[in-house]
């Protein structure tokens, strides 16, 4: 077996090539890292840590958090993770997770969401967080729309009851006076027809609510992914993406979902006898887990 030379002329050598090479690989450069020095990396991750607490405390002044103890078992391997980042803007995401997880008032206390940050490069956590933000706002639409709704639903289903029993009676007068016939009548079927239309709208305003609400609890869909599969895969891994596979109809090249429920169903009857309807199965899509909305949601500043 050939011998190890552990000399200090050997050492310093080796000492010598490995900077050379992490020069290559780092900015700044190890000389000015300390890189290799065990007390120059600490001191350079200590930096990094000190900038992640002036920054979380920064932010619960700016939004009047009080800050509360949490567990060493959180603060630590967090600080940590922290100390090795070396992007900006994942470097405030930390301080901004830090500052959640001391707010009383928010209750961030998941363990899980440290290593998560610690797992994801800066594109595929502004693709999550972009993700949100589209989800949030339609989200915030449909409960407008949802509020209007409720406010008027007595009042209109009310009025619908009262004009569809108004119509039946109606028929049922003109039935009686045309026993033989009553078909014949001038304006009998046009009578049926109003009372189909009054029925049909009573039936969709009744179905609106549970619509709307399903609609709100629907996972956003990823758009727009510039990622490489391997990224794609790692958000995967992670939790916070889920691969699902749909299916989609095409209605005069005009793309209807027929799996996604918050897309609003057509009140009306349409024929398809002058149509071209074609179907395109096993479409991969993704979307964002409820894991997924939780963590940039931890990672993101209060409103």
């Amino acid at each position: 077996m050939q011998k190890i030379d552990i000399t200090s002329t050997a050492l310093e050598k080796g000492l010598d090539i490995a900077k050379g090479f992490v020069e290559k690989l780092i900015y700044p450069s190890a000389e000015e890292m300390g890189l290799l020095l065990k007390d120059g990396i600490a001191k350079w991750r200590f930096s990094n840590q000190v900038k992640t607490l002036i920054k979380a405390q920064s932010i619960c002044v700016k939004h009047g958090v009080n800050p509360q103890m949490i567990s060493p078992k959180l603060l630590t391997p967090l600080l940590e993770y922290a100390s090795l980042e070396d992007n900006e803007k994942l470097q405030d995401k930390w301080a901004t997770l830090l500052a959640n997880m001391v707010d009383s008032d928010q209750n961030v206390e998941n363990h899980v969401f440290p290593y998560l940050l610690s797992q994801v490069s800066i594109q595929e956590f502004e693709l999550l967080e972009k993700t949100l933000n589209i989800k949030i706002e339609r989200v915030k639409s449909l409960n407008v729309e949802l509020g209007e709704y409720l406010k008027e639903k007595d009042q209109t289903l009310t009025d619908l009851t009262r004009n569809i029993e108004v119509k039946q009676q109606e028929i049922e007068t003109r039935k009686s006076n045309n026993i033989n016939n009553p078909g014949s009548y001038k304006g009998y079927w046009e009578l049926e027809n109003e009372l189909r239309e009054l029925n049909s709208k009573k039936y969709s305003f009744e179905r609106k609510q549970a619509r709307l609400e399903r609609a709100i609890n629907e996972p956003e869909l990823l758009t727009q992914i510039d990622l490489r599969d391997y990224e794609i895969s790692n958000l995967i891994r992670l939790g916070v993406v889920k691969e699902i596979i749909r299916s989609y109809g095409y209605v005069d090249n005009q793309r209807v979902s027929v799996s996604r429920t918050h897309d609003y169903e057509s009140e009306d009857y349409v024929s398809l006898d002058d149509l071209s309807v074609t179907i395109e199965t096993d479409v991969i899509e993704y979307e964002l887990t409820e894991l997924g909305e939780l963590f940039i949601k931890a990672c993101q500043e209060k409103k």
